[in-house]
This record gives structure tokens, sequence and C-alpha cells, in this order.
């Protein structure tokens, strides 16, 4: 009897210890979590996400990267018509549409209107490419851009640097990778020179990088 008694307490605080923990769970991804958010695969590594839009420039595709370091986000655009560097608030990094329409306020001009429907994250340290980014954006303004931060959205116009063929948005996202470091090798030691076309380079990177889903 003695021994029985024990027994059913031993499970009586088993289960209460499950329930417990089942509890905390559910608690923590209501929280913490939210369905097609970037929560679910981002843990606060350092990185960059390759960005797709697979209906960009006539379907052939465009690639556009954003980039993670110490907390901060910064998405970067090479176009035909414009270069485009900025900061993003984390508050629309939720899901494609939130950050979809958050490129669209950003964009506003930009000659044409595609969704990013491919965003794979790439942990690593990215922060010398982040620092051409910029150079390449401010250098497109005519700005100096170590001095000054003012960004005049009504210059958009032409990117002088864009070539179809030789500088297009595939190119140059892949020069300023090339910049950054996966551990301790640099990142062309883990990718090929890709496709011209976006839409190929995507499958591309996703089969020569570790990575993870950034959105679902």
């Amino acid at each position: 009897m003695f021994r029985n008694r024990r027994s059913g307490r031993f499970r009586f605080f088993v289960l209460v210890f499950v329930f417990f923990g089942f509890l905390c769970g559910v608690v923590h991804g209501l929280l913490f979590y939210s369905d097609d958010s970037f929560f679910d695969y981002y843990d606060g590594d350092d990185g960059v996400v390759i960005l797709t839009a697979s209906s960009g420039a006539l379907g052939f595709g465009h690639t556009a990267l954003l980039f993670s370091n110490n907390g901060s986000w910064f998405y970067f655009s090479w176009q035909s018509s414009k270069v485009v560097f900025s900061e993003v608030p984390i508050s629309v990094l939720s899901n494609f549409s939130s950050f979809n329409s958050w490129i669209r306020e950003v964009d506003s001009v930009q000659n044409y209107i595609a969704d990013y429907d491919s965003a794979i994250f790439v942990r690593g340290d990215f922060v010398d490419s982040i620092r051409v980014a910029e150079f390449l954006f401010y250098d497109y303004l005519g700005h100096d851009y170590l001095n000054d931060s003012v960004v005049d959205f009504s210059l958009f116009g032409k990117n002088s640097g864009y070539d179809l063929f030789f500088n297009n948005c595939v190119v140059v996202s892949y020069s300023l990778l090339s910049e950054g470091f996966i551990g301790n090798s640099s990142f062309e030691e883990f990718m090929v020179v890709p496709s011209l076309v976006s839409n190929v380079a995507s499958k591309q990177f996703e089969a020569f990088l570790d990575y993870e889903l950034f959105f679902s």
C-alpha cells in the first residue's frame, strides 16, 4: 500500500510537471510567435536574407538583400531606375505581406511593383557588405555617404550604374554578399557566381547555401 501510494504521488507530480511545461509553451507561443512570422526562424544571429520577387522584371525576377547586424535591419535593392538602401523597422518583419507593404511605401516611385515571395536567411558576418551597400546608395544620390545622411527620394530617376547583362540586381547583390563571411570563410567559398536571371539565381542560392526560411 505504501509503495503504491508513493507511485501514485510520483505519477501525479509527473503529470503536473508535464502540464506546466505544456502551459508555458503555449503562453510563450502566444506572446512571442505568430503564423508566418520571422520569429519562427530567426534567433538573433547576424546574417543576410536573400530576397526574390519572382514576378519582377517581366517575370525574370528581382533580387534584393536584407541585412541583419546587431539587432538592426537594412534593405538594399539595385534597380535600373534607382538604388534603395534603408533601415527597416522590425515591426514590418512579421510576414511577407507587412514587409511588402513597407517596401511599396519606401519604394513608391519604382517602375514596377513586385512583391517578394522568396526569403532565405543565411547566418554570417556581413558588416562590410552593409558598408558597401550604403556607399553605393549615396554614390547614386551624389552625396558624401560619410557625412550626409539626408535621403531625397525625389532624386530617383535612372541608375547609371545599372547594366542588364553586366551589373544587374543579381550581379550587384552577389558582389555585396562576397564581402561577407560565413563562419571563418568568405561567402565566395560557399557559392558559385549565380545566373544573371534572378529566378534561376534564387534556386542556385538555395542549392549551395546552408539557409533557413525567413518568412514561411
